[in-house]
């Protein structure tokens, strides 16, 4: 058994603005589950274990990037393991694409028959997205044309995703709240 299997029946990550459609893994599903451990595995095994106390010191040095990098799979993991119970889609464009998946689902609107809150949703989780591999490039571009000695400037660019997130939050936030007044004015 797979890490998603119990987290679906748990209905871990559901929010209340969003009604889930997908309730089984898919096989595409499990394939990216495996793409993950492979990208968490080469993490892993890119590290050597240390001969001296100096090679230590200069792994430690490292763990701190490891663990961000990690991190970083995880939060894309779990926005995979989240997209796919908020849709379900299964059709050959959402396993071709498989990284532009939401504006898939936001052309499936209709057919998904998504509310005005899920709409809101779906809409914010395509800027977050977007916003994440702007950062991405800007950081790449950046790199490609600073001086080699300033070229770890660009990484510090990544720090942009913590105002990413709270921006993405913030944005949710406010889709739930209208979404839990429109009910309680219809009530």
């Amino acid at each position: 058994m797979g890490i998603r299997e119990p987290l679906v029946k748990k209905g871990a990550g559901a929010d209340k603005g969003f009604r889930w459609r997908g309730k089984e893994v898919s096989r595409v599903e499990g394939f990216s589950d495996a793409v993950f451990g492979f990208a968490l595995t080469l993490l892993v095994v890119s590290l050597q274990v240390p001969k001296t106390f100096t090679e230590l010191l200069e792994t430690l040095r490292g763990f701190l990037a490891f663990g961000i990098c990690f991190a970083l799979l995880l939060m894309v993991w779990e926005r995979h393991y989240t997209f796919f119970r908020r849709y379900g889609l299964q059709d050959g464009l959402t396993v071709t694409l498989n990284g532009l998946l939401h504006l898939h689902a936001w052309r499936q609107r209709d057919a998904l028959e998504l509310n005005a809150s899920e709409r809101m949703i779906t809409r914010v989780a395509i800027l977050r997205n977007l916003l994440m591999a702007g950062i991405g490039l800007l950081s790449a571009g950046l790199a490609r044309v600073l001086p080699l000695h300033l070229v770890g400037i660009a990484g510090y660019l990544y720090m942009l995703i913590c105002v990413v997130e709270t921006l993405h939050g913030h944005l949710e936030g406010e889709a739930s709240r209208k979404k839990e007044d429109t009910s309680n004015e219809t009530a």
